[in-house]
């Protein structure tokens, strides 16, 4: 994004002499026996840049800036000011900066200067590196008069300083940035040395938004596929036993649909019963009453074995009962609500939905769909079988009133014997057989079923309906999808050796792999299809929601926000930082003398400072990146992570394997579309500073990535304990998954967006890169002909809140899961050092400084950290800083929210790097920590918490600050104290 030209500039005070406030006799004494000098005033220079409009129609206005406080009689300010370079009128008063200098332990006004933006410009345009401004002692309550040109100053008059630094923001030529914070500070010198300048930048990223949306879609494709395998196992087992949700599912399954339901029954008679008397409310008896219920049975003929054989038998299939009516030879079953029918699973009780499309027939309440494989081409037939009961008292006698057989039969082709003037059904008829009648009950042992002369004893209303079903009936096969449906990096475990076992343990079957059987529960397949249906619904919303934030340019997650699904799959506070330290004199412009891939265009497109004074030249430069944890906050952090769940997965037997698999995909997806982000920011980073660092250093650190590939780190200052062990569980899967994505370029002559497929073996991502002829042609030529570039990421983790406190002196589990992850992360680290030293002899190219110093270091950290010998170790976070910076490695720090721990770990980097100094000594301590806590308090990283709660303070109390490590605790006046929210 285009920033807004701006001046830097720093003060200090020379002959001002400013005294303390004054004090009594006793004031000064207890000043004295704390070690302070009742003298020294804390001083702070308040600078207001007062534009007034020309014309009458168009607003003034005012903007207002504040150095750190500084404790001396002639202070020095190291927080610089940034102040924008517009145009200024032609009227010089019009547009004037008053700078006030306050003493601030009694908020009076020491005195002050004016002077006009417009020579302030001119002076800065004109090449000047520090310009000498009268200082106009406080009297009374005038204005000190704007200066507009030099002005000559004796040696002794008091004057302010003003130190001008010529720098640009980074140039950021292959990606989009927003919201630039930035703050530029000068701290003393080593030794009465020349002071130390350093810039400090934050900024949002494209890649927020851009990649989840990318990487969204993608899993979303492959999600998709794989609930559809589930949905192909679901209806198969659905076939295979005949068991459907309605009539309509089993029809397009190619079922035939045979429906019956009891509507009633009328004139039932009791003869050759016995009854036990029943009395009405009268007590008064009324023999001859029922207690009525009906048995119904399926049967299907068996087709003979040969022409001249036995009559084919018609085995018969319980199928339900009604419910039982009391006292009443006039039964009504079709109003019954209170049916509780023990049925035969295959034979579905009819629901509301249930009704074949064209039934007019009311809701019945003893209705039964059967299903069967549909008969193509081939006749059928069968009976049902409907037995009369009447229940004895407390349900303890059944005995037989009568029964019913009432056949059916379905033509499909004619037979021989069959009456030539027969039609054959139309095919395309919804039934092929329908009653709807009375139908009358015949004593049990009579075999007469709708006609007979024997008496009936009652007779039945029933409906029976066929359909048969048009579709073929077959089992779909699961491969249609692709071989490698299950066996994407989605599907894989994030730690390789973990994956490998888990799938040499499926070869040789002593863990099985779950596929559907024809024992398979049908529910528990539902159950399967449920959840990754409703993971296909989540992710479609939190595309939408991604897609918009994109094309809003909403790069901006809050803490406030890690709660809240919809937005899970995007970073918490992702931000990329750079630190510069300038050269001690500037003396050359940023590019000067430098050899470029692409002379003139690239030069430009870096923000050359040709229309002026050359740039402060930079001595070094590096990114850091911040966030919070890639953790799925929404899906709850009290039971399990992922990594947690992988171990569900090692254990589990089939059913419990795919369950957790299911829940551990969708927890990945959502943590990886977090990491991605971060890897993707870094990476494009790095490669930006490979573009804009000379010739020769860039290509070595491209043939690098594609040789040995890129090193990514991660530190983690989330604890050990509680909710943020489980953080730490879905952080380590997510960052180890990384190793699953590689880079290719390609040439493209427009800027175009990078885009995401699945390497032919399915075992890893590729991000595809656009770059434009400028800086295609500047990479190796093996970039250039594809050769794609690994990610190694490692994680090294230590808590440092009093939450890691507690876990140390308790011992906590927690402890060991650290261990383990920074044992591993070294191992992959000390490989990744062996491949580097390696490299470097085949390219032939001596390295500076060896990373092997630190390296044993790091071992020696890590040999001492265990459980008994709990505590904080961030010596290790130290270390591993320093030998990824020399690896030319991309970093990221984050603790849970990523504003504050962040804050105080990153700043702490930054400082060791002012002084180069990366052990934890009493230097660091006098040197740094002071420095540290000016960032800490007026810098960039205030300002991102500002930015997510809205309070210009760091989410800690008291206690909480004083439980974190030394180097690591903020000052005082920059945490919210007793009012801290714990979004730390």
């Amino acid at each position: 994004m285009d920033e807004e030209p701006f001046m830097t500039f720093f003060f200090s005070c020379i002959n001002v002499n400013v005294r303390g406030v004054p004090q009594s006799f006793l004031q000064g004494a207890l000043a004295s026996l704390r070690g302070l000098s009742p003298d020294l005033p804390d001083c702070q220079l308040h600078i207001e840049r007062i534009c007034r409009s020309t014309a009458a129609t168009t607003p003034g206005s005012l903007e207002m800036y504040d150095t750190d406080i500084v404790s001396s009689a002639n202070p020095s300010f190291a927080v610089g000011i940034h102040i924008p370079k517009r145009s200024t009128p032609s009227d010089a008063t019009s547009d004037v900066l008053k700078i006030v200098l306050y003493r601030d332990q009694d908020k009076v006004e020491i005195g002050a200067c004016r002077v006009a933006t417009k020579f302030l410009v001119d002076q800065v345009n004109l090449g000047a590196s520090v310009i000498h401004l009268p200082f106009i002692m406080r009297k009374g309550n005038d204005d000190p008069p704007t200066i507009i040109k030099p002005i000559m100053l004796n040696p002794k008059d008091p004057c302010i300083v003003v130190s001008v630094m010529r720098m640009l923001p980074v140039p950021h030529p292959l990606m989009h940035t927003q919201d630039l914070l930035q703050k530029a500070y000068s701290f003393p010198g080593l030794k009465h040395g020349p002071p130390r300048r350093v810039a400090e930048e934050v900024m949002e990223v494209e890649y927020h938004t851009s990649v989840p949306k990318v990487f969204l879609q993608h899993m979303h494709t492959e999600l998709l596929l794989f609930t559809q395998l589930w949905q192909i196992r679901l209806q198969n087992e659905r076939k295979r036993q005949l068991v459907f949700d309605c009539d309509g599912d089993a029809l397009a399954a190619g079922c035939d649909v045979f429906h019956v339901a009891i509507v009633e029954a009328r004139n039932l008679r009791s003869e050759g019963i016995v009854l036990a008397k029943i009395t009405d409310g009268n007590n008064s008896p009324t023999p001859g009453l029922l207690n009525p219920f009906i048995k119904i049975e399926f049967g299907e003929t068996e087709k003979p074995l040969v022409a001249d054989g036995p009559p084919p038998s018609t085995p018969m299939e319980y199928i339900g009962r009604t419910p039982t009516e009391m006292s009443t030879c006039d039964p009504v079953w079709g109003t019954h609500r209170r049916t509780s029918v023990a049925s035969n699973p295959k034979f579905t009780p009819i629901k509301e939905n249930n009704q074949l499309a064209n039934s007019n027939a009311p809701k019945i309440a003893c209705s039964y769909s059967i299903y069967r494989r549909t008969h193509s081409q081939t006749n059928s037939k069968g009976v049902f079988h409907f037995d009369v009961f009447h229940e004895g008292i407390n349900k303890t006698i059944e005995v037989s009133v009568g029964h019913i057989i009432v056949p059916w039969r379905i033509i499909k082709m004619k037979s021989t014997s069959m009456d030539p003037e027969a039609t054959v059904p139309d095919a395309e008829s919804d039934f092929v057989f329908e009653v709807d009648d009375w139908v009358p009950i015949y004593p049990h042992g009579d075999r007469r079923s709708m006609i007979g002369d024997v008496e009936p004893v009652g007779e039945i209303h029933v409906r029976i309906s066929i359909r048969c079903s048009r579709a073929r009936f077959e089992f779909e096969n699961e491969g249609r999808l692709g071989p490698f449906v299950d066996q994407t990096p989605l599907f894989r475990m994030a730690d390789k050796t973990k994956d490998h076992e888990l799938r040499k343990r499926s070869k040789k079957n002593t863990f099985k792999l779950p596929t559907p059987t024809e024992t398979t529960s049908i529910p528990t397949l539902v159950e399967h299809v449920t959840m990754l249906e409703s993971y296909l619904v989540g992710l479609e919303r939190m595309l939408e929601e991604v897609g918009i934030r994109d094309r809003e340019h909403n790069w901006f997650r809050s803490s406030k926000e890690k709660k809240e699904l919809i937005v899970q799959p995007l970073a918490t506070n992702l931000h990329l930082s750079y630190f510069r330290l300038f050269e001690d004199i500037p003396n050359r412009p940023f590019a000067q003398g430098i050899t470029t891939f692409r002379g003139t265009d690239l030069l430009r497109s870096l923000g050359s400072n040709r229309d002026g004074p050359p740039l402060d030249a930079v001595n070094s430069i590096q990114a850091t990146i911040s966030c919070g944890a890639p953790t799925a906050h929404a899906l709850g952090l009290d039971k399990y992570g992922l990594l947690d769940l992988e171990d569900e997965m090692m254990a589990a037997d089939p059913n419990g394997f795919d369950k957790a698999k299911h829940l551990y995909i969708y927890r990945k997806i959502l943590c990886t579309s977090q990491s991605l982000s971060v890897l993707m920011t870094s990476f494009m980073a790095s490669l930006e500073m490979c573009f804009t660092l000379n010739a020769q250093e860039g290509r070595l650190m491209l043939e690098q990535w594609s040789a040995i590939g890129y090193l990514f780190e991660w530190e983690s200052l989330v604890s050990s304990q509680g909710r943020e062990l489980r953080m730490l569980s879905d952080s380590w899967v997510a960052i180890k998954c990384l190793e699953r994505f590689v880079f290719q370029f390609e040439q493209k002559e427009e800027r175009q967006s990078f885009y995401m497929t699945t390497s032919p073996d399915s075992k890893d991502y590729i991000i595809h890169i656009p770059l434009d002829s400028v800086y295609f042609q500047a990479l190796p030529g093996k970039l250039q002909q594809g050769q794609t570039i690994t990610v190694v990421p490692v994680l090294f983790s230590q808590g440092i809140n009093e939450m890691q406190s507690f876990a140390n002196m308790m011992g906590s589990s927690g402890i060991e899961l650290q261990h383990k992850i920074n044992q591993k992360s070294f191992r992959s680290l000390e490989s990744y050092v062996q491949d580097f030293i390696s490299m470097q002899k085949n390219l032939d190219v001596s390295a500076s400084v060896s990373p092997s110093e630190s390296l044993k270091t790091m071992s020696s950290l890590l040999q001492s950290e265990t459980m008994a010998n709990a505590k904080k170790n961030t010596q290790l976070l130290l270390e591993a800083s320093d030998i990824v910076r020399l690896l030319n490695g991309g970093r990221v720090t984050f603790c849970k929210s990523g504003k504050d721990r962040t804050a105080m770990s990153i700043t702490l980097d930054q400082m060791r790097k002012v002084y180069g100094t990366s052990s934890d000594t009493a230097e660091i301590d006098e040197l740094v920590k002071p420095i540290a806590s000016i960032m800490r308090e007026f810098g960039v990283r205030i300002e991102i918490a500002e930015k997510n709660i809205g309070t210009a303070k760091y989410s800690f109390n008291s206690l909480q600050r004083k439980m974190l490590p030394k180097m690591y605790r903020p000052p005082f006046n920059s945490i919210q104290g007793i009012g801290a929210k714990g979004h730390t």
